[in-house]
């Protein structure tokens, strides 16, 4: 094998040597080509650069006018107004308009420039003009009457307008202001056209001082398009026309630069020869840029000369050759070094290759098989460590398949199981729920018996609307279920929260800091109010249940709402959040605190601490879904001994106009409501709200029944109140017929559960509203009248 190596290498040198010059001539007609396009890039950024400058003082230029009339016209306001209030009691209105018109006069012919005026008009007369000297504008009737005009409406304004003078088109500048004394307006005006041109003489003052390139031999140039030179290196042809000037080799240059700028369809880089290149002294070939300013008739250039590319490929020639060499040498030595040593290490390297495959093989049959890793270093060879690396990945990612299959699964039996509970469940609490808000409303006597009902009333009602949010929280960690989005107070939501944990506050103080203005988000009130009860309930547990026996119990609880900007770090901790102004709500407990490992696994299903005997292991897991689907994020910092904060942060919302009020008043309507729910109670407490908020209503125990009560009345129903879970199909079907015999109809329908999917497909849309049970007196009679007023 050596001397194999031996033999060939020779050619191979050959090869490569005569591969090398070929790719030498290719790089030098590269480099050739790329100095040129270095070149091109630097005159036009040079250009760019001026035309940006132009740009920006164009652009500067009318608020530098409006800033610099606006102190003139304060200054005469100053001098009215001071001789007014000096001579208001010494003279007469006569006298003292006569002595303001004189100071008028003499502020304008003792004005600096030429180009202003003043101007006095009274109100609802025919416009008083001084007479200014002869140089200076003059204003028609009708100009004065719209400089008037625009004085009425804003007190001080600005007017602009063209004049002909002469034969010239004049652009002029007013700024106006009312002198509230005498009712007058006065006024001053500037000759925009000589404005402009002073801004032009300060730019062309600049450009003749700017330079460019190493040697500083680049030129910058400016024309107008009648051929007159304004800017170049060489003052001595400031001014000239140069239009009929032609180079050596007879190119009418100027000519061809202003047509180059005027025309945008041709080439902007020109390239002509027989200027004299002061370094060498010698014609030499040019390169120009050529770009327009058409507002000011400009023509702006700039060029270099062609033959400076010459010594730079001189001399990357020279060091392309000498890199060529040194490359071959080192291959020359390398080549005879590898040999050298290839027999000494083949058979190391033999060894090494097999003792690595052996391991490899084993532990690939091994992570197959067991799910089980290898730490890459382990292995000899660098080739076998990277192959390992990517297995152990694999492995990795196959865990992680299974996990979510297995979590997806487990989600799928919760759904299974929500969904089946639901309707039975939600149907009772209805019932409860109903019941409890008819006999709220029965309730008006303040005696001390009634105010004891009263507080049941309270409990029952806390106890159902607590039972509803587990299911629905429930349903929603299984994906089964949207949220009712709608603007909420956090603050609101906290104090509800509170409410219902007051029974396992014991030896805990809990302090509430809530921010002292409506901290509205877009949120299902129920849901987030399920979120911020688990995470106090978490807190409460922490600080008293879970202490070890014999340790003290109690502690501190403290809830603070406030808002949040998120910084780089925060994006940059947090996948899901987003660049949005959040609310965040610290729930902090001086509890026993969470272990780092117990930490990691906190927001996972039925992951509980706890034993099966205290909790499920689904509050936590609930906690980080309902605020992900509400588009938040939360975190949790726990220090052993000490405490734990889980921060809670949902985006603002700017709805403040929309936020919903709770209000227990039962809303009164009229018309005609008709029925259809298989429950008999549920009749019983839709006739009993719906009597008492004023409507007349017509109860069907079926759909038959229901359908048959629609037909006969004949278009009388104002309003239907559909179960939509009425047994098998029925729901559905009632409501096509119902449609089919009158489209126009509103359809309320009523459901245990909002995730029902007969809802979440094509009939939605085709219904007035949708109302969930279990709901209160005052829900029910609002829903009802919500639909009927946007019918």
């Amino acid at each position: 094998m050596t001397m194999v190596i031996f033999c060939i290498a020779p050619l191979l040198g050959v090869y490569w040597i005569f591969g090398e010059s070929q790719r030498f001539e290719q790089n030098v007609e590269n480099m050739r080509q790329t100095y040129r396009e270095s070149q091109k890039q630097l005159i036009k950024q040079n250009v760019d650069g001026v035309i940006a400058d132009v740009n920006y003082v164009q652009k500067s230029s009318l608020h530098k006018l409006k800033t610099h009339v606006s102190v003139q016209i304060e200054e005469l306001y100053s001098l009215l107004n001071r001789a007014y209030e000096r001579y208001k009691e010494q003279m007469t209105d006569g006298e003292l308009k006569g002595l303001l018109n004189s100071l008028v006069l003499s502020f304008s012919s003792g004005n600096d420039s030429a180009s202003y005026f003043v101007l006095t008009f009274a109100h609802g007369t025919k416009p008083l003009q001084h007479s200014p000297p002869s140089n200076i504008l003059t204003v028609t009737p009708q100009v004065s009457a719209e400089m008037i005009a625009v004085a009425k409406k804003f007190g001080q304004g600005y007017y602009r307008y063209q004049k002909l003078q002469d034969t010239d088109s004049v652009d002029v500048l007013a700024c106006l202001k009312i002198f509230e004394h005498f009712d007058w307006v006065i006024g001053i005006q500037i000759v925009v056209n000589d404005f402009v041109k002073l801004e032009q003489a300060d730019i062309l003052r600049r450009i003749n001082t700017l330079s460019f390139g190493e040697d500083g031999l680049g030129l910058i140039y400016v024309y107008d398009f009648d051929g007159t030179c304004l800017a170049n290196p060489d003052q001595d042809l400031v001014g000239l026309n140069r239009w009929d000037y032609t180079n050596p080799t007879g190119l009418y240059l100027v000519q061809k630069i202003i047509s180059i700028a005027t025309d945008l369809s041709t080439d902007p880089y020109l390239e002509y020869g027989g200027l004299t290149n002061p370094r060498t002294e010698r014609p030499s070939p040019a390169l120009a840029y050529v770009a327009a300013v058409p507002n000011w008739r400009w023509a702006v250039g700039a060029g270099v000369y062609l033959e400076d590319l010459e010594p730079h490929i001189f001399e990357m020639k020279h060091t392309l050759i000498d890199k060529v060499k040194y490359k071959a040498l080192m291959i020359t030595v390398a080549l005879g070094f590898f040999m050298l040593i290839s027999s000494r290490f083949s058979r190391r390297i033999a060894a090494d290759f097999q003792k690595d495959f052996e391991h490899f093989t084993l532990f690939l049959r091994d992570s197959l098989i067991n799910s089980n890793t290898i730490d890459p270093q382990s292995f000899i060879l660098d080739e076998f460590r990277e192959l390992a690396s990517s297995v152990n990945r694999l492995v990795e990612r196959k865990k992680h398949v299974e996990e979510r299959l297995q979590h997806n699964y487990t989600m799928d039996v919760i759904g299974e199981l929500a969904g089946g509970v639901a309707h039975g469940f939600n149907g009772a609490l209805g019932e409860i729920k109903g019941s409890t808000s008819v006999l709220r409303s029965l309730v008006c006597d303040q005696s001390p018996e009634h105010q004891k009902m009263e507080t049941v009333i309270d409990s029952i009602t806390c106890s159902v609307d607590s039972a509803n949010s587990m299911v629905n929280q429930l349903l929603t960690l299984s994906q089964k279920r949207s949220v009712d989005i709608s603007p909420v107070d956090l603050n609101d939501v906290v104090r509800r929260a509170l409410k219902l944990c007051e029974r396992s506050i014991d030896d805990v103080s809990v302090v509430v800091k809530y921010i002292r203005k409506k901290a509205v988000v877009e949120a299902d009130a129920q849901q987030l109010e399920g979120v911020m009860r688990n995470v106090c309930l978490n807190a409460l547990h922490s600080m008293d249940s879970v202490r070890e026996a014999g340790e003290a119990r109690g502690g501190g609880l403290t809830i603070e709402i406030d808002e949040f900007c998120p910084d780089k770090e925060f994006l940059d901790e947090f996948d899901d959040a987003k660049e949005v102004d959040y609310y965040v709500c610290r729930v902090t407990d001086t509890g026993i605190g969470i272990t780092k490992e117990v930490n990691n696994h906190i927001f996972d299903p039925f992951f509980n601490t706890k034993g099966w005997s205290v909790g499920t292991g689904l509050g936590l897991s609930l906690v980080s879904r309902i605020i992900q689907m509400h588009g938040g994020v939360c975190s949790v910092f726990s220090k052993i001994g000490v405490g734990t904060t889980f921060n809670i942060f949902i985006p603002q919302s700017k709805n403040i106009e929309e936020l919903v009020q709770g209000d227990e008043d039962i809303v009164k309507g009229q018309g005609v409501v008709l029925v259809i729910d298989t429950d008999s109670s549920m009749r019983s407490q839709y006739n009993s709200i719906l009597t008492r908020a004023g409507y007349d209503v017509i109860l069907a125990s079926d759909d038959c029944t229901g359908i048959a009560e629609f037909k006969q009345m004949d278009g009388g129903i104002d309003l239907v109140l559909l179960d939509i879970r009425l047994p098998g199909l029925a729901g559905t079907h009632t409501l096509e017929q119902l449609l089919a015999v009158n489209p126009n109809v509103p359809v309320l329908l009523t459901s245990d559960c909002l995730g029902d999917e007969r809802l979440d497909r094509h009939l939605y849309p085709a219904v007035a509203g949708i109302i969930q049970k279990p709901f209160s007196v005052s829900e029910l009679s609002r829903k009802v009248d919500d639909v009927l007023s946007s019918s």
